[in-house]
Parts: structure tokens; sequence; C-alpha cells
């Protein structure tokens, strides 16, 4: 450490070599979701419907869509049933599947969590 004209002490910093630092790990797909302000249980639940239609396909009944094409077509449909949905008995607008809707709002943030999801579920 050296004085500073004024002097206030100055401290040397040191660079290291990024060849020296350790890789950090890639983030977590609950990481990603507080980045997207999407909610983690919409995600555990749009994949619980993908990972339904896989395991169906796999007992032999064809082959299972990969997760980008599904997602296309559930975003589809999910957000047509919003478009036919009615309001709810005794004027409540909140039922079981109210969740963020993150899937039809923001799609190509929630299909990066949820691949991110998916890649965790495979490990």
């Amino acid at each position: 450490m050296r004085p500073s004209p004024k002097g206030y002490t100055i401290a040397a910093i040191s660079t290291r070599d990024s060849r020296q630092m350790p890789d950090l790990p890639a983030p977590d797909w609950r990481d990603l979701a507080r980045q997207h302000r999407i909610d983690p249980d919409e995600v555990r639940l749009v994949y619980a419907r993908y990972d339904a239609q896989r395991q169906f396909h796999a007992r032999g009944r064809g082959e299972p869509i990969a997760l980008a094409k599904w997602f296309q077509f559930y975003r589809l449909e999910k957000s047509s049933e919003g478009r036919q949905a009615g309001p709810a008995a005794s004027g409540c607008s909140v039922d079981s599947d109210a969740v963020n809707d993150a899937c039809i709002e923001r799609p190509a943030e929630f299909l990066v969590v949820l691949e991110a999801y998916a890649a965790g579920e495979a490990d």
C-alpha cells in the first residue's frame, strides 16, 4: 500500500490471470426464473404436462415431441383457453390454474427457464 497525495492509503489491486479463475457454475433454473420474474411453480406445472406427453409416447405410442416444439402448441392452447373462459362462479377470478401466465406473456424467457428445468430433471 502506498499513500496518496491527500494522505489516503491506496491498496494495490492484483488482477489474476483469467485462466486461473475457476469456472462459475451455470445459473440454476431457479436463478433464471428469478431473473425473468417467472413463478417456479408455473415452470414445474408446465414441465409436468410436457413430461406426461413424453411418457405417453414412451410407451410405444409414437415419437415424443421436442420440448421447444411442444411448448409452441402448449402456449397456443393456453392462450386460447384464456380467451374462452368467462368469469368464475360468484365473481371470483381465481381458479386452481391461476398462476403467473408468464408462458403466454413472455414465451421466449419462459422457454429458456423451462429448458433449464428440463436439463436439471435429466441429471
